[in-house]
């Protein structure tokens, strides 16, 4: 069968054209904002940038809380104390490079955000990382 193809201004025509819809796509993505950071840009600093960062530590310590609770009864019984002084040294960790923030933070509201958001930071990595311990293993598509 004779294989037919577009005539060049035409294919030019249309690689051009799905240029310019990608890239008209991909600003909209990259302004794409958390609630987090949209609650921070509204506050433009003070006490209401410091009120969003602790609704929002408040908000990844519970899914950390529920990531660990769904990885816990995953976990070998051998697995169970270590995970539980794991988590202990990250609290610890979390703390101390939390308060290390602070103390490198301008005075007042400004060292209290830089805490909390610090916390709000690494909280979230924690968190994303038990779920994605937590989740049950992809299955390779081959085998379906």
């Amino acid at each position: 069968m004779p294989r037919t193809s577009l005539n060049p201004p035409l294919t030019a025509l249309l690689l051009g054209a799905a240029f310019l819809a990608a890239s008209a796509a991909a600003p909209a993505v990259a302004q794409e904002q958390s609630p987090y950071e949209q609650c921070l840009g509204k506050a433009k600093g003070g006490p209401a940038s410091l009120a969003c960062a602790k609704a929002e530590l408040t908000r990844q310590e519970a899914r950390l809380k529920a990531a660990e609770a769904k990885l816990g009864p995953t976990l070998k019984p051998a697995a169970k104390p270590l995970f539980a002084a794991a988590n202990e040294a990250w609290q610890k960790f979390r703390d101390a490079q939390c308060t290390w923030d602070r103390a490198n933070a301008a005075q007042g509201e400004n060292a209290d955000f830089a805490e909390t958001d610090c916390k709000v930071a690494i909280t979230e990595a924690r968190a994303s990382e038990l779920e994605g311990r937590a989740a049950p293993p992809e299955e390779d598509q081959d085998k379906k």
